[in-house]
C-alpha cells in the first residue's frame, strides 16, 4: 500500500508539475497566475515528486525506508488537510488534496494492520 501512495503521488504530480512549469493556462486558472507563491508551490510539488521516486526505487531495491515513506506521507496529509480550511472545499484542488490525504492515511493505516 505504500509503494501505491508513491504511485499515486508520481501519477498526480508528473503532470501538475508538468503544466506549472509550462505556465498552461489551465493551471493559472486553478493556482493563479504565475508569481512567486505559485513558483513555490511547484517546488513543493516537485520535491514530493521527486522525494517518491526516490522512495519508490529504494523500496524496489529492499532499502529500509518505511520510516522516510511514513513521514513523506504523514507531511503530505497534513498539508492537504490544511488546505480545506485555509481555501475552502469549493476549490477542486482541495478537493483532489483531501482525496489523495485520505488515500495516504489508509496507506499509513495498512502499517498497523
Amino acid at each position: 500500500m505504500l509503494a501505491a501512495a508513491l504511485v499515486v503521488n508520481l501519477a498526480v504530480l508528473i503532470p501538475i508539475c508538468s503544466a506549472l512549469l509550462r505556465g498552461s493556462a489551465g493551471m493559472d486558472k486553478v493556482y493563479g497566475p504565475d508569481q512567486p507563491a505559485q513558483r513555490i508551490l511547484t517546488a513543493l510539488y516537485m520535491s514530493i515528486c521527486v522525494a517518491s521516486a526516490a522512495l519508490l526505487a529504494a523500496l524496489a531495491f529492499g532499502a529500509p525506508v518505511i520510516g522516510a515513506i511514513a513521514c513523506l506521507l504523514t507531511l503530505q496529509i497534513v498539508y492537504k488537510l490544511m488546505t480545506g480550511p485555509m481555501v475552502g472545499v469549493q476549490n477542486v484542488v482541495v478537493r483532489w488534496n483531501l482525496g489523495i490525504a485520505a488515500f495516504h492515511t489508509a496507506a499509513l493505516a495498512s502499517l498497523l494492520l
